[in-house]
């Protein structure tokens, strides 16, 4: 639920929303292990049942920050941790 719950925050047009779920979402990624299956089966779900707006997966929603100065350095942090995530299967 915490994850739906930051995709739907990152969703946001308010900049400091935004900034705020960005902050949010290091703090998570952190605390997450990637290589265990139930992560796994948590982020590759589809969203929950009454999710209003389309979901293209979470990149979109984190490369969107990259437009604003406010949150861009939160922004390119963020990145550089997805970029250490392992995508072995």
């Amino acid at each position: 639920e915490l994850w739906w719950s930051i995709i739907s925050f990152l969703q946001t047009d308010s900049e400091e929303e935004y900034w705020l779920s960005v902050d949010l979402l290091a703090v998570v990624l952190q605390q997450i292990d990637f290589d265990e299956s139930f992560i796994k089966k948590i982020i590759s779900k589809h969203p929950p049942g009454n999710w209003v707006v389309p979901f293209t997966g979470i990149q979109p929603l984190i490369l969107k920050g990259l437009i604003s100065q406010k949150v861009e350095f939160n922004v390119r942090i963020l990145l550089s941790e997805f970029l250490m995530i392992s995508n072995n299967t």
